[in-house]
């Protein structure tokens, strides 16, 4: 709150020229510089978290802003389409699930690289991991617990 309320602070202190057609343009100029100034206070590099005790050397970090997980991908069954992961908490390093997962997908015409999963991995939602990609209907491609 205090962030919008410093950009309104700053937008009272350019004058509007009244009388003037350049009300339309002035209003737009002071929405841009509204949104570079709220762009600039709220962006943040994200960066993974350092790992905590329990969590495997191999494992990998995906998250954002809001937190992540880390993610350790015992085996790769490509022609079951089928993966054994053990997810952990980013902060606290304990184990969230350990399980295998199916791949899930509407579209036949979406691939994965499956050499490099890490980069196929957008979060993991507590039942699912969800995937970057997505299929023709643009929902998002997943693995499963269940086929």
């Amino acid at each position: 709150m205090y962030k919008v309320a410093k950009c309104i602070l700053i937008l009272k202190l350019v004058p509007i020229e009244s009388g003037r057609h350049y009300d339309r343009q002035n209003i737009m100029i002071r929405l841009f510089f509204s949104f570079l100034i709220i762009l600039s206070v709220t962006s943040c590099k994200v960066t993974q978290p350092k790992k905590a005790n329990g969590i495997p050397d191999k494992a990998f970090w995906v998250g954002g802003k809001d937190g992540g997980q880390w993610y350790l991908i015992d085996s790769i069954n490509k022609s079951a389409q089928t993966i054994n992961c053990k997810i952990f908490n980013d902060y606290s390093g304990n184990l969230i699930i350990d399980s295998k997962f199916y791949f899930h997908c509407n579209s036949n015409k979406t691939f994965i690289n499956w050499d490099k999963l890490k980069n196929e991995i957008n979060f993991y939602d507590g039942q699912k991991i969800a995937l970057i990609k997505t299929d023709t209907a643009k929902k998002y491609c997943y693995f499963g617990q269940t086929k």
